[in-house]
């Protein structure tokens, strides 16, 4: 409900954001703000829950029984936090739940300013160290779009997540499958503006020859990798290469 009022909703954007941590763009400024606060992680849970479910935020959601279902799912393992701190104050940081390779990001909180970006920053890092491969950041913002967060559909999310202990040619069939997904979704707008405009079915001729090529394109870079790990595999077999 509004505010976090009953009854409980539960929320899938059709696009979700996600960004891949090794891939975070750190501008030198926000680089420059990480060296002024000191991070931990798991050390102020409630504290943290407590800054999201501030009821003075817009779009305040995190009321006291959301905040007690994350505090069990912490006391479980399944929650984690990053504090930021100054001078021995808490002025930002945020949780998530992590799963496998994934971690989904739930809310996070500053007050004073890049706070909140430097949580973000520790936690990409972290994930790096810790192998996680995916950051599920909910909505593709213009700010997060900046970070390098994209846009995919659900079945995109599912193939990332899948192959998140993977590499090689599972990996790269998932990030084709979600950057082909963007590129035909623009497409589509294009031509139907194009169309409208000209009055003229030929838009959609071009379009249909962009996603074929576009597909041709992408099974031929997985089945590039995928030799190469053929390829590699006998190599350390000693077996003889075709």
């Amino acid at each position: 409900g509004e505010s976090g009022a009953a009854p409980m909703g539960w929320w899938s954007p059709e696009r979700r954001g996600v960004l891949f941590p090794a891939d975070l763009a750190v501008s030198r400024s926000l680089r420059r703000s990480v060296r002024r606060f000191e991070i931990t992680v798991d050390t102020a849970a409630e504290a943290v829950l407590a800054g999201c479910a501030d009821p003075r935020r817009e779009g305040a959601w995190i009321t006291d029984e959301i905040a007690a279902a994350y505090l069990r799912l912490f006391r479980l393992g399944w929650m984690h936090t990053i504090e930021v701190w100054r001078a021995g104050e808490l002025v930002g940081g945020l949780y998530g739940v992590a799963l496998g390779g994934l971690f989904a990001g739930e809310s996070m909180f500053h007050s004073v300013t890049d706070a909140s970006k430097v949580a973000r920053v520790a936690l990409a890092e972290g994930m790096v160290r810790s192998g996680f491969t995916l950051l599920d950041v909910q909505w593709c913002t213009d700010h997060l779009a900046s970070l390098g967060a994209i846009a995919i559909n659900g079945t995109s999310a599912w193939l990332l997540i899948k192959v998140r202990h993977h590499g090689g040619s599972l990996s790269r069939a998932a990030f084709l499958s979600a950057r082909n997904d963007v590129l035909v979704n623009v497409s589509i707008i294009v031509m139907a503006v194009v169309t409208l405009w000209t009055d003229s079915g030929w838009p959609d001729l071009v379009l249909g020859c962009f996603i074929i090529l576009l597909a041709l394109h992408a099974a031929y870079e997985v089945w590039e990798v995928s030799e190469e790990e053929r390829l590699a595999a006998k190599a350390l077999a000693g077996e003889a290469i075709d």
